[in-house]
């Protein structure tokens, strides 16, 4: 593959990805790597380091992360990439809070943090936030940890990046968990949830989302609901490819059902772990070593279950335990609580009795540790309850009002579709009585209105600038007595057909018009006496030679014209006047003729 499209695969690998599909970038950074080193493409192979550590990360696989997001910053450093190298050093930070090394994880931090928010992209100071969050949190510094968290969330509502909105969300639905404030976790995590809807891209975050959700509910008593949800972000981290999520929640629903009896749901839980934890491969920490599966903590923590409810109890199991205190993993205080009661438990289960004793104290001086913890982050709840009730009730407020705001604009934009349409309606009717105030409603020509002010127009034209101008009046013979022997509504119909005929055979220049009654006048503009003489004859014979016998039996219709060439002196009453005497004559000549003069 060449470096230019290893780059941009590499590239799209960005924390939005890696978080939706985590074994999907350990397979595609592992190729990425072995390709970049075998190329000796160093730019590459960072960016293989950094999506492998990223990955390896929230597979809990902490040391071989350490190693790929170190050889990530060594490599961006000497090639000069300071975003991605900034980039590096964050997700290092997460790895050095996971391994304990607190100090040296806030000193690169806040070292750094300056360059971060002097970027104009701010997904990088969002992740920044989440990590030094993380940092807060194992400080005890809990309100710093919540002040970190809303600044990332308002940051990512700003620049409308939904995945920083959910992870921050995660993030800050767990603290309220951990300060024993169910109500803010549950508020929390609900609209992170409604903002993700059922879109297929962001269901991985529900999972996450569910974790919170479930334990707040669990502390409130509502251990079936946390069941259900425990479930419900196993279904969905399963089905995204999350499996060490999905061992965890199954981990946690088997001890809640083992809390109200449910014995066999509970080993039901316990053995579906083992179904999902081998699922997770262990990346090697340098390329071309070969790939394996890691033992994994929930696997034994889950075995462990299956024999203390079974009652059959190994050594096997008991030595992986005794390794996992060794290693300090995970660290946090209350699963370290949780692993030195169960090796007490699984010693008088073997019968070793000495080492149950020993390790009970142990449990006894980490519960009282605990206790002290607890007790700190009782006087950060008590401190800021006042002020976390405050926020919820202006968020509710700020809900309601947002919500009556979308009412309102729901109902003003009906209200400005209506009005358009009327806008629209009135426009057409508007065009529409336009268009009737100058058309002749019989016969669809224009009528005496609008012929007038055309007339007036090739008046004016003429007067700038000299040209030919005729002018003829016609008039249908005998149309007396076409109403009087066949009634007025044929008379209509000969009228309508006339004004049809007379369309038909004149230009689209001529101007035609129903001046009044059975009488039509044309007007010929910068056309000659002989090409305007020879129209009006046109019109003569066609009206003469038309079957007018459709119409009625027996009828007959001709029509009789008086064509008249104006002078430059003439006015608008003089041409038409003479228009009409040369119409009189024709009539007087016998009718059916046109008379031009």
């Amino acid at each position: 593959m060449s470096a230019e499209r290893l780059s941009v695969d590499l590239a799209s690998w960005d924390f939005a990805h890696i978080f939706r599909d985590i074994p999907g970038a350990v397979a595609a950074a592992g190729a990425a790597l072995e390709d970049a080193t075998q190329a000796g493409d160093e730019r590459n192979a960072a960016r293989a380091h950094l999506v492998l550590g990223t990955a390896q990360t929230y597979l809990d696989q902490i040391h071989d992360a350490e190693v790929h997001l170190a050889s990530a910053m060594r490599l961006f450093k000497t090639a000069g990439m300071r975003e991605l190298w900034l980039t590096s050093v964050c997700r290092y930070a997460l790895v050095l809070l996971n391994l304990g090394r607190l100090r040296e994880a806030i000193h690169l931090l806040d070292s750094n943090m300056p360059e971060v928010r002097a970027l104009p992209d701010r997904r990088l100071l969002i992740e920044y936030l989440n990590i030094l969050r993380g940092a807060a949190v194992d400080s005890g510094d809990w309100n710093r940890a919540i002040e970190h968290l809303s600044e990332a969330q308002q940051h990512a509502t700003d620049i409308g990046w939904i995945v920083g909105r959910l992870w921050t969300a995660i993030n800050l639905a767990s603290v309220y968990v951990n300060l024993l404030d169910m109500d803010s976790a549950i508020i929390t995590a609900d609209d992170a949830l409604q903002l993700i809807g059922d879109d297929p891209r962001y269901q991985t975050y529900a999972s996450h989302l569910l974790v919170p959700l479930a334990e707040a509910q669990a502390h409130l008593g509502n251990i079936e609901e946390a069941i259900r949800l425990h479930g419900e972000a196993v279904r969905i981290a399963t089905a995204t490819h999350d499996l060490r999520s999905a061992g965890t929640s199954l981990l946690t629903q088997a001890r809640l059902r083992e809390s109200i009896g449910d014995i066999d749901g509970a080993l039901a839980s316990y053995r579906q772990v083992a179904t999902v934890t081998p699922g997770m491969p262990a990346t090697p920490a340098t390329p071309g070593e070969p790939v394996v599966l890691a033992e994994s903590d929930l696997a034994v923590m889950a075995q462990w279950g299956v024999e203390s409810l079974t009652d059959a109890w190994t050594w096997e199991t008991t030595r992986a335990i005794e390794q996992m205190i060794a290693d300090n993993r995970p660290s946090d205080i209350v699963t370290q609580v949780r692993l030195h009661d169960a090796l007490a438990r699984s010693y008088v289960g073997l019968g070793d009795l000495q080492s149950a004793c020993r390790q009970y104290t142990d449990c006894v001086s980490m519960r009282d540790r605990l206790f002290q913890h607890a007790l700190k982050k009782q006087v950060v709840v008590a401190a800021s309850a006042a002020q976390m009730r405050e926020a919820r009730l202006h968020a509710t407020e700020e809900r309601r009002l947002r919500e009556e705001a979308d009412r309102v604009l729901r109902q003003l934009q009906l209200l400005h579709e209506e009005n358009t349409a009327l806008i629209q309606q009135l426009q057409h009717q508007s065009t529409l009585l336009a268009e009737l105030s100058r058309t002749d409603a019989l016969t669809g020509l224009a009528n005496r209105r609008s012929f007038d002010d055309r007339f007036q127009l090739e008046l004016n034209r003429r007067a700038a600038r000299p040209a030919p101008l005729l002018i003829a009046l016609a008039d249908i013979d005998n149309f007396k007595q076409i109403n009087d022997q066949w009634s007025h509504g044929i008379g209509d119909q000969v009228l309508r057909q006339v004004a049809d005929l007379m369309a038909e055979v004149t230009r689209d220049t001529d101007l035609l018009a129903r001046y009044g009654g059975e009488e039509f006048v044309l007007l010929f503009s910068g056309t000659s006496a002989d090409d305007a003489s020879t129209i009006a004859e046109r019109v003569r014979a066609t009206i003469a030679a038309h079957d007018w016998t459709q119409i009625a039996s027996d009828l007959r219709v001709t029509i009789s014209i008086g064509l008249y060439t104006t002078q430059a002196s003439d006015t608008p009453g003089e041409m038409l006047a003479a228009a009409d005497r040369l119409l009189y004559r024709a009539k007087a000549l016998g009718r059916n003729r046109v008379e031009a003069g």
